[in-house]
């Protein structure tokens, strides 16, 4: 589970009591959403980590695929359609996955196209499959015509139709079920799995787009959902000042009329990098744009970034700390994990005062109190999620805490949480330019 303290967030109980009750409607309309359980507004992501039949359909679909000989699962998607499975498979698996090198099945995800990449995993499928049931390519895009996505698929059937075995029993095709990528699979006889309408790309971790890919990799995604759920439960009481997910957005909204436009997250462990940059996503996709009903208004402007300790102490945390204000923190850490025995006396410990006898999660520990300390000290606002441990639960229930909080974010600033139109601006100049 996930346990939350506020009480640095230099927000009041009168905040609390205000911003709540501008909450307290859109809190209903999601406990609204939960009791007809049906997928037609955009709200029903909040649908999908409880939805068991449609989470047993997907395992089912991914026991056809798994096999002991699986090597690979490759992604081929970009943003939402990718960095939810991303998130949760490097947070458990993926970060040490270039030292791990005998440890499979692995996840590869294609989003960008770019041609190392792209001729690198090609070459590796040549050079390692001889049989089908080693590799998985999943293509995932939920409008079914993202360029990226597109030309990474056609690079693929170009180059591995031929050479890799049984190439097209082994495509699946995660799309939107009136797209003309669903039609094309259907024709073809790919298996195709559906996403929900309504359920935005950013907001789909928890349908076939990040499940799949999950339980072929061997991740358990009932426990993902199960994690959702503990989530989703705090996440859509009215009881504000217990519901995390609100609070989270009231400090967020509050510290952005002090004119703290920067939202950092500061993970202290390495593994959460990626479910940072799903987080970013999520965030600035979502707020990034001009409040509803106000065309000459400034767009919202809150930036995310994603900071990993102790490493970014050596590089950001000079201006961080010179620069105290215009700056809001969340910081992210681990409980309980696996650790190191505890370090005996050497010629090593005696370099540092204190090592000795420490343990490198002890000291990675006493690193964070430190910086909670130094942010103290320099009235610094932030937030703090404690995860008890880095699992398929707790990531879950990390995950779906912060959609809810997005969302409420998007409620009280008066903007669109579910559209992206300043995305499809650079999209139509590139059809402009490929025509």
């Amino acid at each position: 589970m996930l346990t939350f303290s506020f009480k640095n967030s230099q927000i009041s109980a009168s905040q609390i009591k205000r911003y709540g009750t501008v909450l307290a409607g859109y809190v209903a309309t999601l406990q609204d959403v939960m009791k007809q359980r049906s997928y037609d507004c955009y709200e029903s992501s909040i649908l999908l980590s409880g939805n068991r039949q449609e989470i047993k359909e997907i395992q089912n679909h991914a026991k056809q695929f798994i096999s002991s000989a699986l090597r690979y699962v490759i992604v081929i998607g970009i943003g939402g359609s990718n960095l939810g499975a991303k998130a949760i498979y490097d947070a458990l698996l993926g970060s040490t996955d270039t030292i791990s090198i005998q440890r499979f099945p692995k996840l590869i995800c294609l989003d960008t196209c770019d041609v190392h990449t792209a001729q690198t995993v090609m070459q590796t499928l040549q050079q390692e499959i001889v049989s089908s049931d080693q590799y998985i390519i999943n293509v995932i895009s939920k409008s079914g015509s993202t360029a990226e996505t597109v030309a990474n698929t056609a690079y693929f059937f170009q180059m591995g139709a031929q050479k890799l075995p049984e190439f097209e029993k082994r495509v699946v095709i995660t799309t939107d079920e009136d797209s003309v990528l669903w039609k094309m699979s259907k024709e073809k006889g790919y298996t195709s799995l559906a996403i929900p309408k309504k359920v935005g790309g950013r907001y789909s971790a928890f349908s076939s787009v990040g499940l799949f890919p999950l339980a072929c990799l061997g991740i358990d995604i009932a426990q993902v959902c199960k994690g959702a759920q503990w989530a989703l439960r705090q996440g859509i009481s009215d009881r504000i000042e217990k519901n995390p997910s609100a609070q989270s957005a009231i400090a967020l909204v509050s510290q952005y009329t002090k004119r703290n436009v920067i939202h950092d997250t500061f993970f202290f462990a390495p593994a959460l990098e990626t479910l940072g940059k799903w987080y970013r996503q999520l965030f600035a996709e979502s707020l990034g744009k001009v409040p509803l009903g106000k065309k000459n208004t400034k767009a919202i402007g809150i930036t995310p970034t994603v900071s990993i300790g102790s490493t970014d102490l050596h590089s950001m945390a000079q201006l961080y700390l010179a620069n105290p204000t215009s700056r809001f923190t969340t910081f992210v850490s681990i409980a309980k994990t696996i650790d190191t025995p505890r370090l005996n006396g050497s010629e090593w410990t005696a370099l540092v005062p204190g090592l000795q006898g420490q343990t490198l999660h002890g000291l990675m520990k006493t690193i964070y109190q430190g910086v909670v300390n130094t942010y103290t000290a320099k009235k610094m606002p932030f937030v703090q999620i404690d995860m008890k441990e880095c699992s398929a639960f707790t990531l879950g229930a990390f995950m779906q805490m912060k959609m809810l909080e997005v969302m409420y974010c998007a409620h009280v600033l008066g903007v669109n949480a579910f559209d992206q139109p300043h995305v499809e601006i650079y999209k139509k100049e590139v059809r402009k330019l490929l025509k």
